[in-house]
């Protein structure tokens, strides 16, 4: 049977339940970001169990913490959130795009970054273990170092079946990322190439889609980018066409403002609540809505 790696241990997939595939709990970007944009800092563990505890009342139970390593990944805290909260914590290896991550990718190659996320992924920090890669690119172009990352991140994929979860900046270079990771050796079935709601083009989707891998909108409930109608509306095209079993859902909810807990909006409870209604408005049935939060993502992330 297939299982998914939690931070507390492996679980089968097939009771994983309703998953938000792209999500952040606890981290703190390097550097001066922090100071400069407090807004991205989360590390109120007492903040985090209030906004899984909405999230677990209205019926989620597992989600994927997207915190790579040089974004401010507390995989303790994530284990301790996981155990009190009794919802299901997917961590990730991996590193975040060139702005984050350039301290790695300066002074190490791919084989020395691929055994980094191997070593994780295997062994674990301090016993717990991530399960999946984690990867992002820039805006324009997939920067040297970035593309050093993407060959180490298929490599270990290569050594220990781990999927692969990416950032696209503004949905972009969703294609070119996939070229770079499958002509590395990478399984596009074992891809989830991420925020692709930034940019919504179903023919772009299904073009990625028709090269194996995952797709994730992953930015619903947020204004500023689409309304969530908009996504609903692409999501049951892409339904209608036949692409529903490679559909993953999310919010991508990494600063206070959206946090129930700091008075701030959607809320982690956003998506059960409110946006599988949507998705049935816009024309999907119960079964396909709820297969995009909880069949898609056991198989993705098993």
């Amino acid at each position: 049977m297939s299982h998914v790696q939690t931070v507390l241990g492996p679980v089968p997939a097939g009771d994983l339940g309703l998953t938000l595939s792209h999500e952040h709990l606890l981290c703190r970007p390097p550097g001066g970001a922090a100071d400069a944009d407090p807004d991205l800092v989360l590390d109120d563990r007492e903040a985090a169990m209030a906004e899984l505890g909405a999230f677990k009342a209205a019926g989620g139970l597992a989600l994927v913490e997207v915190t790579p390593i040089d974004y401010g990944r507390d995989l303790d805290g994530l284990a301790a959130l996981s155990r009190r909260s009794g919802v299901h914590i997917v961590a990730v290896t991996g590193l975040h795009k060139d702005q984050w991550s350039i301290s790695y990718t300066s002074r190490l190659d791919a084989d020395q970054l691929a055994d980094m996320f191997s070593r994780e992924l295997r062994e674990g920090v301090n016993g717990v273990r991530p399960g999946v890669i984690k990867l992002g690119s820039s805006l324009e172009r997939i920067t040297p170092g970035e593309r050093k990352a993407f060959t180490a991140a298929a490599l270990a994929q290569r050594v220990t079946g781990a999927p692969i979860t990416t950032h696209t900046e503004a949905g972009r270079l969703g294609l070119e990322q996939l070229d770079l990771l499958v002509g590395a050796g990478a399984d596009p079935e074992r891809i989830v190439v991420g925020h692709l709601d930034r940019l919504l083009d179903v023919d772009y989707h299904e073009a990625v889609l028709r090269a194996g891998a995952y797709i994730g909108f992953d930015q619903v409930g947020k204004p500023k980018y689409a309304t969530d109608e908009q996504r609903a509306e692409a999501l049951a095209i892409l339904v209608a066409r036949g692409h529903g079993a490679k559909l993953l859902i999310s919010g991508d909810l990494g600063r206070k403002s959206y946090w129930s807990a700091y008075g701030g909006t959607p809320g982690l409870d956003y998506i059960p609540k409110t946006f599988l209604g949507m998705l049935c408005a816009a024309g999907l049935t119960a079964g396909q809505a709820e297969a995009l939060v909880v069949g898609n993502p056991a198989r993705a992330f098993g």
